[in-house]
């Protein structure tokens, strides 16, 4: 049976996706992923020069849904900020052999997902704070005050993510830590 080349890529795709999440960037093995996808190891490398290449065409679309979600995630206000943390949860299930991959990948390629998310992040809190707190921006003087911010927040929300509880019990968590960091913000900066 001839297969199409978006459809090998795919299956190498898919089983790289196995390969990382079960054994982590280091240990995966190109051998392996070739065999599971039922291709030649010299066809995989026609599709990707490497395994970096490889393990970034996997990771890169859950970059960038990260990024995407969480530009869309500081547009919420009032009624809709309810919802927030259900969606967050829900984009967490939808990206989660994803997320698993980048969380097990390299610590480099984890710091680099990290540092997106986070720059991500901090230039919608700067976002926010202009739009909604104006009188706020009189008050921070240290310039890395919006990455710092987005550190801690991004890092306690990964936290909470990982807590081996229901999803019910981590909506409920997030919607505690979400207040804690955004409700009355300008009252707190004095």
């Amino acid at each position: 049976m001839q297969y199409l080349k978006k459809e090998i890529r795919e299956r190498i795709i898919d089983a790289a996706m196995e390969e990382f999440d079960k054994l982590g960037f280091a240990d995966a093995s190109i051998r392996n992923i070739a065999q599971t996808a039922k291709t030649s190891l010299g066809n995989v490398y026609r599709y990707f020069t490497n395994k970096e290449a490889l393990y970034l065409a996997v990771v890169n679309p859950v970059i960038n849904a990260t990024e995407k979600r969480a530009d869309l995630f500081f547009e919420f206000t009032g009624e809709a900020y309810e919802k927030l943390p259900v969606m967050i949860m829900e984009f967490v299930n939808e990206y989660a052999e994803g997320l698993s991959i980048v969380v097990k990948g390299s610590a480099e390629h984890y710091e680099k997902f990290i540092h997106a998310v986070i720059s991500c992040v901090a230039e919608n809190i700067k976002k926010l704070f202009t739009e909604r707190h104006p009188s706020i921006l009189k008050k921070i003087k240290n310039p890395d005050f919006y990455l710092a911010t987005a550190s801690s927040f991004v890092h306690g929300l990964f936290f909470i993510i990982q807590q081996n509880v229901d999803d019910e019990s981590k909506i409920k968590y997030i919607r505690e830590y979400l207040f804690y960091f955004f409700n009355q913000v300008e009252s707190r900066l004095i």
